[in-house]
């Protein structure tokens, strides 16, 4: 396994991803790049198509955008639940017989996981002291062990059970991302769903990838045009030209982008 961050050590997107490695206890090589660097036709070429850090290459795997690199880290580097859930429960449901060798490995693994857990745990009721995002996301995949039988490996420990391990009808969320991810992880994978989030922790990596580009690049110019064009006209109001051009320009720009990386029907 080789990690190699090509970033900034004044970027806090960098800085991030050694926060995340360094908690995740993985070794990894850095690369310092300036801004000449980055702005090169090869970097961008190679690495991050929109000229920025940090960038990520695990033992070939490439990837972009601090958030999705981050998320990947946490999935890929943490994913013997993922594993042993796929025999438990998607094995199963498509009619096939668990592969029990891969339930008990990752079984295993997942036992050393939560032992650390177990210790993280001590002295609070949540993994930052106070319940965040960071329990809020345990829930799906606790609920789906707990359902598969798998309850013991949290019941033995104390502070690992009181991590969130269900939901119900009372559960309330906002902000559109949040709730499709919310909506994916709950209802992903029953009969007449579509696959938006690939169960292959790499290619759900460039998913998370391409929703951040599209939530810091695409998504701001073209609602500004939206707005001018649409909702301000709608209400009665004269729309700003100089806005208009500028977010229209900087659009340009994206989308010479984006016809570069539309190598396929989709990103």
């Amino acid at each position: 396994m080789t990690i190699t961050v090509y970033g900034h050590s004044a970027s806090t997107f960098t800085s991030a991803i050694f926060h995340t490695l360094k908690e995740l206890g993985l070794p990894y090589e850095y690369k310092q790049k300036n801004s000449e660097d980055i702005k090169s036709p090869e970097y961008i070429a190679t690495k991050h198509p929109f000229g920025r850090v940090p960038f990520l290459d695990d033992d070939g795997f490439q990837i972009y955008e601090s958030r999705a690199i981050a998320r990947y880290l946490t999935s890929y580097y943490t994913q013997p639940l993922i594993k042993m859930l796929s025999q438990l429960i998607l094995a199963k449901s498509q009619g096939k017989e668990p592969d029990l060798k891969i339930v008990n490995e990752n079984r295993e693994e997942l036992d050393k996981t939560l032992d650390i857990y177990e210790k993280l745990l001590e002295g609070k009721d949540y993994l930052t002291g106070e319940f965040s995002l960071a329990d809020l996301l345990h829930i799906p995949l606790t609920y789906y062990a707990f359902k598969a039988g798998e309850g013991d490996l949290w019941n033995k420990r104390p502070n690992v059970l009181r991590i969130p391990s269900h939901n119900d009808d009372r559960f309330q969320i906002y902000e559109s991302r949040a709730i499709a991810r919310y909506l994916i992880n709950k209802y992903q994978g029953t009969k007449t769903s579509t696959v938006l989030i690939p169960s292959d922790v790499h290619k759900a990596a460039l998913v998370d990838q391409f929703i951040s580009v599209e939530t810091s690049d695409y998504s701001p110019h073209l609602s500004k045009l939206f707005y001018q064009l649409v909702f301000k006209k709608r209400h009665g109001g004269e729309p700003d030209l100089k806005i208009i051009n500028e977010a229209r320009e900087e659009l340009g720009k994206i989308l010479d982008v984006y016809e570069k990386l539309s190598k396929f029907n989709f990103l």
